[in-house]
Parts: C-alpha cells; sequence; structure tokens
C-alpha cells in the first residue's frame, strides 16, 4: 500500500511540477506581453502614463501570478518529502519482513533439528501407526544399498507449462540414474501430462496423492472414497499411456483403459493427515499409505543446503525419502536440494529407486520368509 501511495505522491508531484513551470514560464509572461500591448500600443500611442491603473493592473497581475506558482512549488515540496517518507518506510518494512522471514526459517531450522536428533524412525513408529515410512534393514535385507526417492504435489501446482519444472527433475535424475516415484495431485495433470508420460516412460512411476492439494481428514468417508478413486483413474490412464498404450477418452474415465496394476496400490495422505475412515477406505480398496523418514521440512525451510543435509544424515538403508515438486517461484529451491541429495547418495554408492522397486527388494529371497512390509516398527 504505501508503494502505491507513493507512485501516486510522485505523479501528483511530477504534475504540479508541470503546472507550475508552465504558469512560470509561458502563462505570465504571455500575460503581461498581452497587457503591454494593450496598454502601450504603437498604433494607440498610449503609454502607462496617459492610462489610469494600468501599471499598477499589470503589477498585481504578474505578483498574484508569481504568489500563486511559488505556492504550486511549495506544494510540489510537500508532495515529494511525503513520496520521500513512505519510500523510507516502505524500504523500513520490506526490511522488517526480510529479517522476519530469516527468524522465521531460522527457528523451523532449529525445529527441525530437534525433531530429527531424537530419531526420525523412533517417532514414525509412534506417530504414523499403520503406515509405511521406511524399510527395516534388520527385517528386509535386501534392501542394503537402496533408498526410495518420492517427490509431493507433483507435476505443477500451476496451469502453465512455463512455471513447470518436470522436465529439470527429469534431467536430474537423469543424470544420477536415479529412479523416482511421483506422487500426483491429479487435478494439475490436464496442462501437464505430456511431461509426466515421458517420466513414465523413462522408468519412473506416478502414485496417488488425492486430486487437490489440501487435507482430506475432515471429509466424509464417502467423499473421500469417491475422491481417492477419482485419482486413481487418473493415474491408471497415466500409466497406460507411459506404457505405450493409447490414451482413453478422458469423459471414460481411466478404470476400464486395460493397464496393469502396480504390485502395489501406494497412497500418501496430503498433508500426511489420516483419519480412521480414511484408513478404512483405504484398506477396502487395497491401498498403503506411505509417508517418509528421510525428509527436509523443505516447504518451510527455502535453503537447499540445509535440505540436502538433512535428507542425507537420516537417510539409512531401506528409508523413503520425500521431497517437494519444484516450481518456477515456487519451492524452486528443491530443485538444488534434489541434485545435492542425489549427488551425496552416489558418493555413498547408494542406489536410488521406485518405491515399488524397494517394495521389490525387501521381498528377495534374502529377506526374512513371508515377511510383512515394515509399518515402522524395528525388532
Amino acid at each position: 500500500k504505501w508503494e502505491e501511495k507513493a507512485q501516486k505522491w510522485e505523479e501528483k508531484a511530477q504534475k504540479w511540477e508541470e503546472k507550475a513551470q508552465k504558469w512560470g514560464e509561458v502563462v505570465v509572461p504571455s500575460a503581461v506581453r498581452r497587457r503591454e500591448r494593450k496598454f502601450i500600443s504603437p498604433q494607440r500611442g498610449v503609454g502607462w502614463d496617459e492610462y489610469p491603473g494600468a501599471a499598477e493592473g499589470a503589477a498585481a497581475a504578474a505578483a498574484r501570478a508569481a504568489a500563486w506558482w511559488a505556492e504550486q512549488r511549495q506544494k510540489t515540496a510537500g508532495l515529494r518529502q511525503k513520496t520521500g517518507e513512505a519510500v523510507r518506510r516502505l524500504k523500513g518494512e520490506q526490511l522488517y519482513a526480510g529479517k522476519l522471514a530469516t527468524l522465521k526459517v531460522e527457528f523451523h531450522k532449529v525445529c527441525w533439528k530437534a525433531v530429527t536428533s531424537v530419531g526420525s524412525r523412533t517417532l514414525l513408529s509412534a506417530v504414523f501407526p499403520g503406515s509405511v515410512c521406511y524399510y527395516d534393514l534388520r527385517a528386509h535385507p535386501g534392501v542394503r544399498g537402496c533408498v526410495a526417492l518420492t517427490l509431493d504435489d507433483a507435476p505443477c501446482s500451476r496451469s502453465d507449462e512455463r512455471l513447470a519444472m518436470v522436465k529439470e527433475v527429469g534431467e536430474v535424475l537423469r543424470e544420477f540414474g536415479a529412479k523416482a516415484t511421483f506422487f500426483v495431485c491429479t487435478d494439475y495433470v490436464p496442462v501437464h501430462e505430456r511431461a509426466l508420460r515421458e517420466l513414465l516412460r523413462e522408468g519412473h512411476e506416478v502414485a496417488n496423492h488425492c486430486p487437490a492439494d489440501r487435507s482430506y481428514a475432515e471429509d466424509s468417508e464417502e467423499a473421500f472414497e469417491a475422491a481417492l478413486l477419482e485419482a486413481e483413474c487418473v493415474c491408471e490412464r497415466l500409466r497406460h499411456a507411459g506404457a505405450g498404450g493409447e490414451v482413453e477418452d478422458r469423459d471414460r474415465g481411466v478404470c476400464d483403459a486395460g493397464a496393469d496394476l502396480p504390485s502395489v496400490r501406494w497412497f500418501r495422505a496430503p498433508h500426511a493427515k489420516l483419519s480412521t475412515p480414511m484408513q478404512r477406505v483405504l484398506e477396502r480398496h487395497g491401498f498403503t499409505n506411505v509417508l517418509s523418514d528421510c525428509y527436509g521440512n523443505d516447504p518451510w525451510i527455502p535453503d537447499p543446503e540445509f535440505v540436502a543435509k538433512s535428507m542425507l544424515e537420516t537417510a539409512e538403508h531401506g528409508s523413503i525419502a520425500v521431497i517437494h515438486m519444484p516450481e518456477r517461484g515456487f519451492r524452486e529451491h528443491n530443485h538444488k536440494a534434489l541434485r545435492d541429495f542425489l549427488q551425496g547418495m552416489q558418493e555413498r554408492q547408494i542406489r536410488v529407486v521406485t518405491l515399488s522397486a524397494l517394495h521389490a527388494e525387501a521381498l528377495q529371497p534374502s529377506s526374512r520368509q513371508f515377511a510383512e512390509v515394515s509399518v515402522g516398527i524395528e525388532e
């Protein structure tokens, strides 16, 4: 608001300046000249002395014009002073806002360090029972040397292809030979479907993150079930298209597209909020809610170095890493954080795979016979 006021005052000051200049340089002199021509015209042969009051009238008019011009200049100076005060105040507010934002980020860093120092797997076991947060190496030796990478809120929250970074994320994954599971908010898909299909052709996978990026914990069981199945239909159509199949008519839905279902139907509750009705729906349709034990709190901490370092410090054999999808001008720092994380995994010689691939490794013969998927409870 102060910026808008400053702009208006500056425009008003400029108009007054132009008007004062016009009166001082054009209007007043021309008026005096007109009076002189009228009262001292050679044709009439009349001078100031021969026309009673003429000289006094011209002088008075010039004095009034000069006084008015001085008043306008004073107004202009006052407006410029207000403009300067507004700009200084604006800069002060911006400085305060910047300092406040920095303090908030530092606060989130301190909190996140405290959370991760306790041991994230221990906390996850108690806080998210019934959700897959990682695969325990002792129960599933096959996950040694592997970490699953997941990206939330894919592909892009805005319906402008120029703002999406799906292609850039794919390039980073390709550079490090990594595969990922993209948890898709299906309301975002229509504009960015082609980019998602390219990712699927390169060996990545998509999973269900509901249609919208909002909590469904307060929805009724019926409403959540409808949203879940709607999103899964879009995911199935993407999988079918990514496998080289023809894209079905969107009005017909996806469930009749004939695509092979994944071995496990992955789901991630938006905002990590899973209600009892949501859990019943997931069990009824064979979905597994999956969270993470390797996370850098990237929505609240726009520091790629910190995010990557936090993820690397908590990553273990069988971990499930999560980072939010970067976009231009929104969580864009996650692009660098992703690169730094993959670089760290490469240096530790740990393969970065999809959730389904990690799940398959967990069920290899080297794992305990009939071992169940870990739900975050270590033996």
